[in-house]
């Protein structure tokens, strides 16, 4: 499957969202961030930022043969113990769905005058309270032609999560809200 460009970083969206809004972001510690944002064990090239709205993220690289079926079973069983409850559509996007359902979105992105090739998937959760959490999986290669998917050619998986405080979900993804409203919690 091929998106637009849109779809292409849940970090470089939060950033955008950062700037246009004027929020100040300060690197942190990764150990000072909430225990279900922790980076998977055998992860390397970690970076942690908070914005002064307390939206928090976290990016870091994983060596994980595509599928990655183990690290996502881990943050997924993580997030559950904390009480979050994956959201079926996409974080910005309610009428697209999450990538557990469609799967995975390839493209090619122009960086710093070179193409590359992206292989993208995106899951978001939502806790009780309204606290969000956006995981972005990606892995980065030669681009790709204009031929049916492919699996990457690197194991070098991208890790990018943001999470949302309750009361900055409320304005960047209302409909998330509203779906949690509308779901049973038991």
């Amino acid at each position: 499957m091929r998106f637009s460009a849109f779809f292409f970083g849940l970090f470089a969206i939060s950033l955008m969202v950062a700037a246009g809004c004027g929020l100040d972001e300060t690197t942190v510690d990764p150990d000072e961030l909430p225990a279900f944002m922790q980076a998977e064990d055998h992860a390397f090239d970690i970076k942690a930022w908070r914005q002064s709205d307390s939206t928090s993220w976290i990016t870091y690289k994983v060596e994980a043969a595509y599928f990655p079926e183990e690290t996502i079973s881990s943050f997924s069983e993580r997030l559950r113990s904390f009480g979050f409850l994956e959201i079926p559509f996409h974080w910005s996007e309610p009428d697209t769905p999450s990538s557990r359902i469609r799967g995975w979105s390839t493209w090619n992105h122009e960086l710093g005058g070179s193409t590359i090739g992206v292989h993208d998937w995106q899951v978001s959760w939502i806790q009780p309270d309204g606290d969000m959490v956006l995981y972005e999986l990606q892995y980065r290669g030669e681009p790709h032609g204009e031929i049916a998917f492919q699996p990457p050619e690197s194991d070098v998986l991208e890790v990018s999560v943001i999470h949302f405080p309750a009361a900055v979900t409320a304005t960047r993804s209302p409909h998330s809200l509203e779906w949690l409203g509308n779901h049973d919690n038991t």
